[in-house]
C-alpha cells in the first residue's frame, strides 16, 4: 500500500501541534522515516512511501522528503513559520497544523503504524538529539550501514513483546492459613533452638562434673 506523502506530512505536524510542538525539518524527515519503518515491519520490508532512504544526513534522509514538505506548505495542509537562526544567515522554519482536525490519512494506517508514530511524536517532537539517536542506532535499517548506503527495510521486524507476568490473587482465607503456618514453624524453630541450649549446658555440665571426680 502506498499513501500520499504530503497527507502523512500533514499527520505527522498536526500530531505534534497536538502535543504542543513545532517540527523542525529534520524532525519531519525522521518522522517520515519512523512512518516508512513501521509499515515495513507489518509489510516484509515494503514502505509506505517507496522513497529511496539513504544514510546522508544525521542518519536516514531521502530529497523527496522535503519536496513533499514544502508542498504540503504549499497545498495549505500545514504552515511553516520562519526564524533566524544564530549559526548562519539562512531562514529556518518551524512546522505548525492549520487544522484541530485529524487528517483522513489516519484512516489508512494500521493500528501498529499509527499507535508507534504518534507515540514517537509524543517522545521526540520537541527532542531532536534523542529522535536522532533513536533512528540512529536503535532502528533495524541502520544496522551495519555506511554513510551513502541505501537502506534495507527487509531488515525491519515487529519488536517482541515479553508477556505480562501476572500475580495469582491469593484469598484472604488462605493468606490467614499461610500466616498461621509461618507462625508455627518459628515456634517450632524457637522450641527447638532452646533444646538444644539446654542440651549443650547440660553437656557441659556433666563434663564439669566428671572432670571434678576424676573420671
Amino acid at each position: 500500500m502506498r499513501v500520499d506523502p504530503v497527507k502523512l506530512i500533514q499527520f505527522i505536524v498536526c500530531q505534534a501541534t497536538e502535543f504542543g510542538a513545532s517540527l523542525s525539518p529534520i524532525r519531519v524527515v525522521k518522522f517520515l522515516y519512523l512512518a516508512d519503518l513501521y509499515h515495513a515491519r507489518e509489510n516484509k520490508g515494503k514502505t509506505l512511501t517507496g522513497w529511496p532512504w539513504k544514510f546522508v544526513y544525521f542518519g536516514p534522509y531521502c530529497s523527496e522528503s522535503i519536496t513533499a514538505l514544502n508542498e504540503a506548505v504549499n497545498d495549505g495542509l500545514i504552515d511553516a513559520k520562519s526564524f533566524e537562526s544564530k549559526y548562519d544567515e539562512k531562514d529556518r522554519f518551524l512546522y505548525s497544523c492549520r487544522s484541530e482536525k485529524e487528517p483522513d490519512i489516519a484512516k489508512d494506517l494500521s493500528l501498529y503504524v499509527w499507535s508507534s508514530l504518534k507515540e514517537a511524536i509524543k517522545k521526540w517532537a520537541d527532542d531532536t538529539p534523542g529522535l536522532l539517536d533513536h533512528v540512529y542506532y536503535d532502528t533495524e535499517p541502520m544496522k551495519d550501514v555506511k554513510r551513502g548506503d541505501l537502506l534495507d527495510f527487509s531488515k525491519a521486524r515487529l519488536p517482541i513483546k515479553l508477556p505480562k507476568l501476572e500475580m495469582k490473587k491469593i484469598s484472604k482465607s488462605k493468606t490467614e492459613k499461610a500466616k498461621h503456618l509461618i507462625s508455627a514453624l518459628q515456634e517450632q524453630y524457637r522450641a527447638r533452638s532452646y533444646q538444644l541450649s539446654e542440651e549443650k549446658v547440660q553437656m557441659v555440665r556433666d563434663g564439669a562434673f566428671r572432670k571434678s571426680i576424676g573420671s
